[in-house]
Order: structure tokens, then C-alpha cells, then sequence
């Protein structure tokens, strides 16, 4: 019978204890239109307030994050292409869900000792709409709960309550291309290449990469200054050096001055950016005068 009474009496604290504990608050609560960002972090700060009413032992608790079926996504007009986003501590480390999780060692928690009564810890909290998606224009929307887990001190937290939180994203139409070394990265910040052949021989070859990311169709074209020829800007003598550009094996005409179409009317970039090889190879040329050749190709692209 003592044994039967003792499990009854702890049980009950339990009880008690997941009662006078809340999330009295999550400020805010929602984001609303924020304009999405490919290519940086899209971050909003959000404060957890965790409010004991009165605890009668030392009580600790721990937050988790928990979502639906499409787990930490927001979705559009079509699911096949969502955003993602996590939520951080303040530490900062990704908040997994309860049963994902390693407690105590992977979650924001707290502790409240015995005779603690109207206390409330806050955690700060971060909510990121993480970068790197590109996905077709629109509205995008989801939630997350945020879920508090407690009891008494030596125990394993039991779940008490949930807050919601709700997202809404813009993503405006966008279209970006770059010049980059072969099997480089996008960098936005790279808006020039130079190609430099050193000294020069006949059927040398450099490449570069073109790359566009667009959640539109667009179109890319390209002007040479000088048409396809590399000219001595110093000589006294129109002399030139030619050489051949292509895109992707396939040779394109420059004329000096006049816009070549490069790519006309792509999808958007499905698998995230499209990737253009640009070859440009040395002609023939006899005992031009010593110096430095150029030419200049300026590409541009537009949405359709």
C-alpha cells in the first residue's frame, strides 16, 4: 500500500506542476510579407516568455519545435517548390523537435527553484527564412509550434503546452546572372571577369561559366566592342588578333557594337541556376606588334 500511495503523490505534483507552468508569451508571433532574399539570410527575432504561476519543488523545462508532414518549409502556388526556414537559440543552434532531439543537451530550457511564484524567463529566439532558394514569385506561408516540455527537477520533462507561430514570405521576380571561373560558385558580387591569356598562341582556349538564376523565363545576349577580335589600343596601326566565342560548344557571330543573342526565352531555373560554358580561342595572327590585345563583351540579361 506505501508504494501504491507514493506513485499516486508523485504523479499528482506532476499535475500540478505542468498546470502552473505557460508560455505566457511569443513576441511576435507571425511574420507578415517579408520580401525574400536568395542570396542572404532573412531573419526576424522573436522572444519566448516561459511564466511559472507558483512552484512548489525546483522545476525545470525545455522548448522544441515541432511542424507538420511538410516539416520546416512554406509553401506556394506549388508545393513542389517551397522555401525552408529554422528556428535558433540564442547560443545560435538549430531548435530540433522533442523527438529529435537529445534532452537536456539539444534544447533552450530553463529552471525554476522551489517557492518560485509569478516568475518569467525569457529566450530569445531566432526564426531565419534560410537563403539559396530560387523559387517562382508569389506568396509563401507556414508554422511552426513551439512546444514547452517540463516538470520537476531530476525528472524527464513531460509535454505542457504549445504557441504558434505563423510565416508569410514575398518573392518578388528576380533575375541575376554572374561571370565566374569554371565550376565556381554564384557570386552576385562578381560582375566582371577578366580572361588572360598571357602570351599568345594560336588555338589557345580560356573559359569562363555564366551563370543566371531567375524564377522567370529570360533572355541573355551579348556585345562585343570590338567584334570577336582582340585590338592593340596603342599601336599607331589597326592591327588585330581574332578569336572565336562560343556558349556551350556552339560558335556565336560578334559583330563590333551590335548585341548577339546568346539564349532566348529559358525557363525559370528549375534546379536553382543555369550554367553556360563561354570558350574563347585564339585565331590565326602573323608577328603582330608587341603589347597588350583586348576586347570587351558586355552581357546582359532580361526577364521575358
Amino acid at each position: 500500500m506505501k508504494k501504491i500511495l507514493f506513485i499516486c503523490l508523485a504523479m499528482l505534483i506532476v499535475v500540478n506542476l505542468a498546470e502552473a507552468q505557460e508560455i505566457s508569451k511569443l513576441m511576435p508571433n507571425k511574420i507578415n510579407n517579408l520580401n525574400y532574399n536568395t542570396n542572404s539570410d532573412n531573419q526576424t527575432s522573436v522572444t519566448a516568455s516561459i511564466k511559472i504561476k507558483k512552484a512548489n519543488v525546483d522545476t525545470i523545462y525545455a522548448l522544441s519545435i515541432e511542424t507538420g508532414a511538410l516539416g520546416r518549409t512554406l509553401s506556394g502556388s506549388d508545393p513542389s517548390y517551397p522555401l525552408y526556414f529554422e528556428v535558433y537559440d540564442s547560443n545560435p543552434r538549430i531548435i530540433p523537435s522533442w523527438s529529435q532531439g537529445i534532452y537536456p543537451d539539444d534544447f533552450p530550457g530553463g529552471f525554476f527553484p522551489a517557492g518560485s511564484k509569478n516568475v518569467t524567463n525569457n529566450h530569445p529566439l531566432i526564426v531565419s527564412i534560410l537563403p539559396g532558394s530560387v523559387v517562382p514569385a508569389g506568396t509563401y506561408s507556414g508554422s511552426f509550434d513551439l512546444s514547452l516540455w517540463g516538470g520537476p527537477s531530476g525528472l524527464y520533462p513531460q509535454y505542457i503546452a504549445i504557441s504558434t507561430f505563423t510565416i508569410t514570405v514575398k518573392v518578388a521576380q528576380s533575375t541575376e546572372m554572374t561571370l565566374v571561373q569554371v565550376d565556381a560558385p554564384f557570386n552576385t558580387g562578381t560582375i566582371s571577369e577578366t580572361v588572360d591569356f598571357g602570351e599568345l598562341f594560336e588555338t589557345d582556349y580560356r573559359e569562363l561559366d555564366l551563370v543566371v538564376r531567375s524564377n522567370i523565363s529570360y533572355s541573355v545576349s551579348v556585345t562585343s566592342t570590338n567584334g570577336a577580335a582582340l585590338k592593340h589600343p596603342d599601336s599607331q596601326e589597326i592591327i588585330s588578333i581574332p578569336y572565336v566565342f562560343t556558349l556551350e560548344g556552339q560558335p556565336i557571330t560578334l559583330s563590333p557594337g551590335i548585341s548577339s543573342p546568346l539564349v532566348t526565352n529559358a525557363p525559370w531555373t528549375i534546379s536553382g541556376e543555369d550554367r553556360y560554358t563561354l570558350r574563347f580561342t585564339i585565331g590565326a595572327f602573323d608577328n603582330p606588334a608587341a603589347g597588350e590585345y583586348s576586347d570587351t563583351l558586355t552581357f546582359t540579361i532580361s526577364a521575358n
